[in-house]
């Protein structure tokens, strides 16, 4: 796109993007009106033809440099995006700034943790563990067997997409009594694989 530049039009400058989540962040830019009404915008998509706009918002007439900012929301994870800001000045004159690129950040990965066993019998055990998924959805399951290559696993569980630790367990039956098993709790979500520590229960 051609850009116009006047002694009469608004000055523009895009600025880096702040509060960078895994789903968002902020466009900043900074804009001098020069004493003519001025209106702006970002464009923004994953690439320099950006693809996307925000709203068009007054930014006023003042002659000095003026604060200019915008958050995204429901974007996708570790992705570059790209974007520039945007006005309109005098005599409907278009100024768009530089392109600035900013990546959000990495889906987290959910919190894991293998608990000591419980209702120990001759030939049955209950796992335990607890998961937080971090705020993304999260699935998770037991990982079980006589060495601690397991070697068999429980059903998955979703545990949705919250951020507090959910409390799992999982009553096995059938065991060979005296008998020690390990056992670790396993949880996943889109961006990682989480192994929980080992744990052993040994049936009476």
């Amino acid at each position: 796109d051609e850009i116009i530049r006047t002694a009469r039009s608004a000055t523009v400058n895009t600025a880096i993007a702040t509060s960078l989540t895994p789903t968002g962040l902020t466009m900043n830019a900074a804009i001098n009106p020069n004493g003519f009404t001025t209106s702006a915008w970002f464009e923004w998509g994953t690439t320099t033809a950006y693809g996307n706009t925000t709203a068009e918002r007054l930014v006023g007439s003042a002659n000095n440099s003026q604060s200019f900012s915008e958050t995204l929301t429901a974007l996708t994870p570790a992705t570059q995006y790209h974007y520039r800001i945007v006005a309109r000045g005098y005599g409907n004159i278009i100024i768009a700034g530089l392109d600035q690129m900013a990546t959000t950040q990495p889906v987290p990965p959910p919190t894991v943790i293998t608990l000591n066993p419980s209702l120990v019998t001759v030939d049955r055990c209950a796992f335990n563990g607890t998961v937080n998924p971090n705020g993304f959805d999260t699935d998770a399951w037991f990982e079980w067997g006589d060495t601690t290559s397991y070697g068999t696993s429980t059903g998955s569980i979703p545990l949705g997409a919250g951020s507090i630790n959910v409390p799992l367990s999982a009553v096995i039956s059938g065991l060979t009594p005296d008998t020690s098993y390990h056992y670790r709790l396993v949880a996943q979500n889109a961006g990682d694989l989480v192994y929980g520590s080992d744990a052993v229960c040994t049936t009476s």
